[in-house]
C-alpha cells in the first residue's frame, strides 16, 4: 500500500501553489501579523533558510599609495546576490610597502574625505547619486552602539581607534599589513530585498581623504584591496514568492538622509553669542542636528573637535540654541547647556560614550532619535525644519578666541520607492 501524503490541518496554514512547495501562515507567535512562508509537507526537499556573506571587490580600483587614492567604486548587480541585505561593511587591506619606516593613518572613518560626501549610493546603473553619508556621520554613529557592540566592531583594531576615547590610531610597522573595517548600517542597501533593487547596478562611490589619510610616519601605506561585505538572509521560498509578487510603484523602505553644511571660518569668543544662519539646510522631517567645531579638517584635525567650554570643563556655562527664522527657540524654553547636549541627552538616547569624550553637540528634534537613527522609523516623532534656521553658540571658560570651522549635519527622513523598475529616493513632507 502506497503512503498517502497529507497537508497539515493547522487552521493558520494556507496551501500555496505546490510547485513552490510552500505553505503560508500568519505570524501567530510573534504577534506581528506578518505572513511567513514555510516549506510544505508535500515537498520532498525542504528549502533552506540561511545567513550568507558575500564579498564584492571594488571596480575601477588600482592598488597603490593611499595618499593618491581619491575615488573608488563598487557595483552591486541586481539580483546577483539573493535575499535581504542585513548588514554591510567596507574592508580596506593596507600594507606598508617601503619595508623601512612605519606609518600611522587616521581612524577608519576619516580615511574618507571631509570636504565631500564619504560614501555615495547611486541606483539604477546611473551616476545620479541618491544618498550620501558624510565622514562625520560614519564617526559619530558609534555613540549609538552599546559597549558590547563597540568591543566587537573595534576588535583586532579594525577601526584603528580606541572604542573608549575615539582616538589612538596605531602605527603600521614597516612591511606589515593590516585590515581596517568600516560598518555601514546607514547604507540604503541595508534592509532591502534584492528583488527591489531595480533594473540597473547599484553603484557605491567612496571618496577618500588622499594625502590627509596619513597622520605621521614616513612609511608608505599602500591600499591593496577594497571590498564591500554584505551579509544576507536567504530564504528560497520567500525569495521566490516575493519575486512573483513585486508590483510597480511600491514603497521599499525608509532611510536616514544627511543634510550637511560647512560654515566659513567663524570667529568665536568666550562669553559672546554668535548667530549662524543655516541657509538652505531644510527638511520637513528632521530628527537630529549635530554641531561640530574644529580649526582644520585635514589629517588629524578631522577628528580634533573643540569644546565650547575650552579646556576648563565649564560645559554647564556654554550655551547652544536653535531658533526658527522668526527667532523662536525650538529646544524648549531657550538654549541648552553644552553639558546637557553632550551628556544628559546622550544618556537618554545613545548607548555609547562618544559625546562624553568627543565634543560633538547633538540637538535632538525627535521623541526617539535613537530609534530614528538605527531604524529610520517614521514614527519616531520628527520636526518640520524650515529654511534659514539660526544656530546660536555661546562659548565660555578658557575658550580660545579664533576662527573655527563649524560643521552641521541634519538627519532627516527619506523613502525609497520602486517605480517602473527604477529605485527613487523621495523626500517626505511634513
Amino acid at each position: 500500500m502506497s503512503e498517502v501524503k497529507t497537508t497539515p490541518t493547522v487552521p493558520a496554514y494556507k496551501l500555496l501553489d505546490d510547485t513552490k512547495g510552500a505553505i503560508e501562515v500568519k505570524d501567530i507567535w510573534g504577534g506581528s501579523g506578518k505572513t511567513v512562508f514555510f516549506p510544505s509537507a508535500n515537498q520532498v526537499r525542504l528549502k533552506g533558510e540561511i545567513e550568507q556573506v558575500y564579498t564584492i571587490q571594488a571596480s575601477q580600483f588600482v592598488a597603490g599609495n593611499i595618499t593618491t587614492q581619491n575615488q573608488i567604486q563598487i557595483q552591486v548587480l541586481p539580483k546577483l546576490i539573493p535575499g535581504r541585505y542585513e548588514y554591510a561593511e567596507l574592508k580596506f587591506q593596507i600594507t606598508e610597502t617601503s619595508g623601512v619606516n612605519p606609518v600611522t593613518l587616521a581612524p577608519m572613518p576619516y580615511l574618507f574625505s571631509t570636504s565631500m560626501p564619504a560614501v555615495q549610493t547611486a541606483f539604477n546603473g546611473s551616476g545620479a547619486v541618491s544618498h550620501s553619508i558624510p565622514a562625520d556621520a560614519l564617526y559619530q554613529q558609534f555613540q549609538y552602539y552599546s559597549p558590547a557592540e563597540l568591543t566587537n566592531v573595534s576588535a583586532f583594531n579594525r577601526l584603528n581607534m580606541s572604542a573608549t576615547t575615539y582616538v589612538g590610531p596605531t602605527a603600521i610597522s614597516a612591511g606589515a599589513s593590516v585590515t581596517y573595517v568600516m560598518p555601514l548600517p546607514m547604507l540604503p542597501l541595508v534592509g532591502l530585498w534584492s528583488q527591489t533593487l531595480g533594473n540597473g547596478a547599484t553603484i557605491i562611490t567612496l571618496n577618500l581623504a588622499g594625502s590627509n589619510c596619513v597622520i605621521s610616519g614616513s612609511g608608505t601605506a599602500s591600499l591593496t584591496g577594497v571590498q564591500l561585505v554584505l551579509t544576507t538572509h536567504k530564504n528560497d521560498i520567500l525569495d521566490a514568492s516575493m519575486s512573483a509578487q513585486i508590483m510597480d510603484n511600491i514603497f521599499v523602505k525608509n532611510v536616514v538622509n544627511f543634510l550637511t553644511a560647512t560654515m566659513p571660518p567663524t570667529t568665536l569668543t568666550s562669553g559672546t553669542s554668535t548667530q549662524i544662519q543655516l541657509g538652505n539646510i531644510v527638511s520637513n522631517q528632521a530628527a537630529v542636528m549635530l554641531v561640530m567645531l574644529r580649526t582644520t579638517k585635514t589629517t588629524s584635525g578631522a577628528y580634533n573637535f573643540f569644546s565650547l567650554a575650552g579646556s576648563t570643563g565649564n560645559e554647564d556655562q556654554a550655551l547652544i540654541d536653535l531658533k526658527t527664522p522668526s527667532g523662536v527657540s525650538v529646544l524648549g524654553s531657550g538654549p541648552v547647556t553644552g553639558l546637557t547636549a553632550r551628556t544628559t541627552l546622550q544618556y537618554l538616547e545613545a548607548k555609547g560614550v562618544m559625546s562624553t569624550v568627543v565634543p560633538i553637540y547633538a540637538l535632538y528634534m525627535s521623541a526617539n532619535p535613537n530609534k530614528f537613527i538605527k531604524d529610520a522609523d517614521s514614527q519616531a516623532g520628527l520636526f518640520p525644519m524650515p529654511n534659514n534656521m539660526q544656530l546660536i553658540l555661546t562659548p565660555t571658560g578658557n575658550f580660545t578666541s579664533q576662527s573655527y570651522i563649524i560643521d552641521v549635519i541634519v538627519m532627516s527622513l527619506q523613502q525609497l520607492w520602486l517605480s517602473g523598475g527604477v529605485i527613487k529616493l523621495l523626500t517626505v513632507s511634513a
